[in-house]
């Protein structure tokens, strides 16, 4: 193994290469160190599937709402998905475009830039 994550794209095929290193080294080699099958898997051992990852959020996400009655609007209106955005936003602002569309495995910049949630803060100058 080359310390890599291969990962191909479900909608684009794109193929995304991620460093496993820091945490993701320390959950990858605990998960891979057990003589289950899947990285990815329910409490049996078996494979984790979509549905039930879906499932398990929308869980979560009602009982953060329950929690926090006041947010719950927002809290329930976040999509698993936007979980994504999140991770190409946060790399763009510690990073640049660039980082962020090999990141999310985009053709384009122009499409990258529609996933961004928030732009970089710029200094006023002083005069």
């Amino acid at each position: 193994m080359d310390n890599t994550l291969n990962i191909t794209q479900q909608k684009t095929k794109a193929k995304v290469r991620i460093a496993i290193v820091g945490k993701l080294k320390t959950i990858l080699d605990k998960r891979l160190s057990s003589t289950h099958d899947y990285i990815f898997r329910n409490k049996h051992g078996n494979k984790l599937k979509r549905d039930t990852l879906t499932f398990w959020f929308s869980k979560i996400r009602q009982k953060a709402a329950d929690a926090y009655p006041e947010f719950s609007d927002e809290i329930l209106a976040v999509q698993f998905r936007d979980l994504r955005a999140k991770a190409g936003t946060d790399t763009f602002l510690s990073s640049n475009t660039e980082s962020a569309q090999k990141q999310l495995g985009h053709a384009s910049p122009q499409m990258t830039k529609r996933y961004i949630r928030k732009d970089k803060i710029v200094q006023p100058t002083k005069s």
